[in-house]
């Protein structure tokens, strides 16, 4: 039976250049790129570490051992484990089910959330464990930064034109549909154009 401890799950590509945050490419360069990738998964780790969750996974595109050897990770804190085969949906579809077994209660999160912070976090674990089925934080361009999930529902990830501005709103017509309950976190926005970089350089000048 699954523990009612919950679980975070960081889904994160290695940051090799030319393979991470190819929008930004002509911008930055592809080594650019993958500095700002490393610079967002660092952080994403830091802040996810501080939510104080029980379980705490990191689920990569990319070799499980590049993570670690590269200093990415702490192996004593974080279980790295590889993304499976097919689409996002099906990629997540799969580490929720794989997680599953062992914690009642899952959250998955992106890596490139300049504004995820130990408070949104905590508000998902509690949603789900009060008793909600699915906790969604929406992200500005329409997809969502985070999903998190008491059981495994495998519908929610089939279907959906991934990569898109429709992603969260289908997704909450498939909650619907499931008659599923859902808590909705405030919204964040994701660093993927040369925009959002400029915001994101911005902000960092402000916190210095």
């Amino acid at each position: 039976m699954p523990s009612d401890e919950a679980a975070v799950v960081v889904f994160a590509r290695w940051p090799e250049p030319g393979k991470v945050k190819t929008r930004l490419i002509p911008h930055l360069g592809e080594v650019g790129a993958a500095r700002l990738a490393h610079e967002l998964l660092v952080r994403t780790l830091t802040t996810v570490s501080s939510a104080d969750f029980p379980v705490q996974i990191l689920c990569v595109d990319g070799a499980v051992d590049g993570f670690e050897l590269g200093g990415v990770v702490d192996p004593m804190q974080w279980r790295v484990i590889p993304q499976g085969s097919g689409d996002l949906g099906a990629r997540m579809a799969e580490v929720f089910w794989l997680v599953s077994m062992r914690q009642r209660h899952v959250v998955l999160v992106g890596s490139d959330i300049p504004a995820l912070s130990a408070e949104i976090l905590g508000e998902a674990r509690r949603a789900l464990q009060s008793g909600v089925d699915v906790v969604i934080g929406p992200a500005s361009d329409g997809g969502y930064y985070l999903i998190g999930l008491s059981g495994h529902h495998p519908a929610l990830f089939q279907e959906i034109q991934w990569s898109t501005p429709a992603v969260f709103a289908q997704t909450m017509t498939r909650i619907n549909s499931l008659g599923l309950s859902v808590h909705v976190l405030p919204e964040c926005w994701d660093l993927d154009r040369e925009e959002d970089f400029n915001r994101w350089q911005e902000l960092k000048r402000n916190a210095s």
